[in-house]
């Protein structure tokens, strides 16, 4: 029979798992963890928290048409957007990478 965590128990794994340095995949095998379960407590604590690691970004006011490619890096993985993207997009991508590394 599995053993349900208390929300203390969760948030004092979250706590060890951002002091880890390592993956969600990685973290959740090491301590017998189901890493859809685990991702879920991240975003729950993170939800809660006053500082977060996403960065909103505000769109131009502008009515130029002008594009900028964009580059984001998290830990090893890179992406380049080319073109338009709404900065939610943007918000969304960033807060898949950083659950993945």
């Amino acid at each position: 029979m599995k053993s349900r965590k208390s929300h203390e128990e969760w948030k004092l794994l979250v706590s060890e798992f951002n002091k880890s340095g390592q993956s969600v995949a990685a973290f959740s095998r090491e301590n017998n963890l189901k890493a859809s379960t685990f991702i879920y407590w991240v975003k729950m604590f993170s939800i809660n928290t006053e500082k977060s690691n996403l960065v909103k970004i505000k769109p131009k006011t502008s009515n130029s048409k002008k594009t900028h490619d964009i580059k984001i890096i998290v830990n090893d993985t890179k992406i380049e957007i080319c073109g338009v993207i709404n900065s939610d997009k943007i918000s969304k991508i960033i807060a898949v990478l950083m659950e993945v590394n």
